[in-house]
């Protein structure tokens, strides 16, 4: 049985390849004749390249809308966990900055050439409507056990929340049309 893995030892060792890792000449030689006239498959690429574009914008625009809308979603999920169940507004506040700031670079990272001003405004829209709907749970008044009685609160800037949102949406379909 020894011998036996030393026979396969050996055969792992073994070049499989042989002489078909040699090249088949220097490459100006190899290019030579794909420097004049570019091959189908590059006249093919070139022509598809065109009409794919299109597609390729579209699915960076959906991508920054959707993770900018995922850490919106993150952001009121956690204004949920930190101010109702836990109790504790610092936690929240700061869940709220470091996720909408974190929005907010990857709108600079994504669509640079807006501006400062348009791409500021933007996120504030967000931002501000987070602070509002933290303010209003965190101001909202308790039972003995500090749960907050769903039927007995008032939320008087909840709607301001949402018409902020709006408004960024409506920023969003600006931004992003074609024409512009």
């Amino acid at each position: 049985s020894g011998s036996g893995i030393g026979r396969h030892f050996q055969q792992a060792q073994e070049d499989l390849l042989g002489k078909g890792e040699l090249p088949l000449g220097p490459a100006d030689q190899i290019m030579k004749a794909t420097a004049n006239i570019p091959g189908k498959h590059v006249q093919l690429y070139r022509r598809l390249q065109s009409k794919w574009q299109c597609y390729d914008a579209y699915t960076r625009v959906c991508m920054a809308i959707g993770i900018n809308q995922m850490l919106l979603a993150l952001t009121f999920y956690l204004i949920n966990v930190t101010l109702i169940q836990y109790s504790s507004p610092s936690a929240c506040y700061a869940c709220i900055v470091v996720f909408q700031f974190t929005a907010l670079a990857l709108t600079y990272i994504d669509i640079a050439k807006l501006g400062h001003f348009t791409i500021l405004t933007m996120q504030s829209l967000e931002m501000t409507a987070a602070l509002i709907a933290a303010t209003e749970a965190n101001m909202a008044d308790r039972d003995a056990k500090g749960n907050v009685p769903a039927a007995d609160v008032k939320y008087y800037f909840s709607g301001v929340c949402f018409f902020l949102i709006a408004i960024w949406f409506e920023m969003i379909l600006y931004v992003a049309w074609p024409s512009r």
